[in-house]
């Protein structure tokens, strides 16, 4: 009796296991520009000492849209804690200043892409000159000089 019941319980499961869905990412369907984007994000803590005062994140979006560009160009998502912060933060690449740093709205070209908004962060566009092949090294400063670190690679 006890192996009738183990084999019915065997043979439920298996009945009951066919039907269900192969892997948790058959039910994801990403555009080949959101599949670039999660290739080439970067996220980082921006801190001073130990202590985190925003956190950012960036898509090199030169990697994404690569016939689009003469510049290089980051998408990115920024939350600081205390918005006065970001008054005077700036960027550098290869510690080159930017070309433009353009704040956009929550809503925006490049929000589907990562699919975060939110009204505490803050969005931007930001063009550097045009760098070889190689690292890419993105350092984000605000205003209180917390500092983050992001490395791409542009091939």
């Amino acid at each position: 009796m006890k192996q009738l019941s183990v084999l019915l319980l065997i043979m439920l499961m298996l009945a009951v296991g066919g039907c269900a869905e192969k892997d948790a990412f058959s039910k994801f369907k990403f555009v080949k520009d959101e599949e670039l984007a999660f290739d080439n994000v970067m996220f980082a803590k921006v801190k001073k000492a130990d202590k985190v005062y925003a956190v950012a994140a960036a898509v090199y979006l030169n990697e994404v849209y690569p016939k689009r560009y003469n510049e290089e160009n980051f998408y990115l998502i920024v939350f600081a804690k205390n918005k006065k912060l970001l008054n005077n933060f700036s960027l550098t690449l290869n510690e080159k200043k930017p070309l433009a740093i353009t704040k956009l709205p929550q809503q925006n070209e490049f929000s589907h892409l990562l699919h975060i908004q939110n009204h505490w962060s803050n969005y931007y566009l930001a063009k550097f000159p045009l760098q070889h092949p190689g690292k890419l090294t993105l350092r984000i400063s605000l205003a209180n000089r917390a500092t983050a670190t992001l490395t791409f690679q542009k091939n």
